[in-house]
């Protein structure tokens, strides 16, 4: 079942879990159909002299970020 999101715009695909009635309103607990995903990429020091990786931190790309319209197909 699609779970809205305020403004009625945005949806996500669930599961229902559970279902309580409270004070004559509905409510359901629901688990996404899809598993969730976070793009990222490594940024630091690439590695030390043995050539094993050292000192990364691993950035997420946010979704505003030029650099997702270039991942995300490839991705997808």
């Amino acid at each position: 079942i699609p779970f809205m999101d305020e403004d009625g715009k945005n949806f996500i695909e669930c599961y229902p879990d559970s279902v309580v009635e409270l004070d004559g309103q509905e409510y359901t607990i629901g688990i996404p159909c899809d598993h969730a995903v976070a793009l990222t990429y490594f940024q630091g020091d690439v590695s030390n002299e043995q050539g094993a990786a050292q000192g990364l931190d691993l950035v997420p790309i946010e979704i505003d970020d030029q650099l997702m319209d270039d991942v995300f197909p490839v991705a997808e």
